[in-house]
């Protein structure tokens, strides 16, 4: 956040192109941004830059928070949920619910953490989201094509501590869902499937694929919205790994791999298991590495 507002104050910052690492410029301007949108596990490094982004010009802002709780050994610094609860009262607070989006993804399925555990845990989960979103987007672990290489470390710690791997075939993660979709509606929340895996035609009536920055609940938050072409840039799909193509509207992401310290193994944008801890807040990119233009 001390990089994210000292470029807010710049008014534009660099970003690296994710196929050539060739930066390219995106403005900060409030003239124009169309809203903020964060995504994050740690909703409490957010709260208290919140009202100074308002004053400068960024009066819509939406949150994607994730939370799993899961155990220490897959996700070694995510924050103390009663931390994310109180920041979610503050945020619903200064915006509404509609502004938040809560995910609950990746699903991992193991000896230890398994359907029944999965259950309970969502439910706690959706017990600290009531009233605070009106919707939960769920994923499955996604550990083959681009991703391959996460599988062997996530084995490894698994085998370290006494946990392992247990695959689940798409009815049964289909199974999972519709249970989490029951708990979830409990208590007023919608449950959707972001891009993995696909769902089939047959069960989308009851199980939809998640368009997760979409116009339905963007325009909730910015009723005059004008329409937002869906994102030419973003996951195409694939049949063979069985994963739905990216259907978010089209936006502008600033993040950078190997810069979030939550420690999650499974992650697939911190893969090489380096976190970038030198960044200096007035670099004009997200990287310890000279911006070379």
């Amino acid at each position: 956040m001390d990089w994210f507002t000292d470029k807010v104050e710049l008014g534009y910052c660099y970003v690296p192109n994710p196929f050539n690492d060739k930066p390219y410029k995106v403005s900060l301007n409030p003239d124009d941004v169309i809203a903020l949108n964060f995504w994050t596990k740690n909703p409490a490094k957010l709260t208290p830059h919140l009202d100074d982004l308002i004053n400068r010009g960024f009066k819509y802002q939406t949150f994607f928070i994730t939370a799993t709780n899961y155990p220490g050994y897959l996700e070694s610094n995510s924050p103390d949920l009663v931390d994310t609860s109180a920041a979610l009262d503050l945020i619903v607070d200064k915006f509404s619910k509609y502004a938040v989006w809560a995910r609950y993804d990746p699903i991992i399925i193991t000896e230890k953490l398994s359907i029944e555990w999965h259950l309970s845990n969502f439910e706690s989960l959706c017990k600290i989201w009531r009233d605070k979103t009106e919707r939960v987007i769920v994923s499955k672990c996604h550990i083959d094509g681009a991703y391959k290489n996460i599988a062997p470390k996530l084995d490894k710690i698994l085998r370290e501590n006494g946990d392992k791997m247990i695959a689940i075939g798409y009815d049964d993660f289909v199974d999972l869902c519709l249970k989490m979709r029951d708990i979830a509606k409990q208590f007023g929340i919608e449950l959707s499937v972001c891009c993995s895996p696909g769902i089939k035609e047959r069960d989308s009536a009851l199980l939809p694929q998640s368009q997760c920055l979409s116009m339905k609940y963007l325009r909730k938050v910015i009723p005059d919205l004008k329409e937002i072409p869906i994102s030419k840039s973003q996951r195409k799909g694939s049949a063979v790994q069985n994963y739905a193509p990216c259907q978010c509207v089209e936006s502008k992401d600033i993040g950078g791999r190997g810069t979030c310290k939550n420690g999650c193994i499974y992650c697939y944008a911190n893969r090489d298991g380096a976190f970038e801890q030198n960044i200096d807040p007035k670099s004009l990119w997200l990287s310890p590495n000279e911006l070379i233009l």
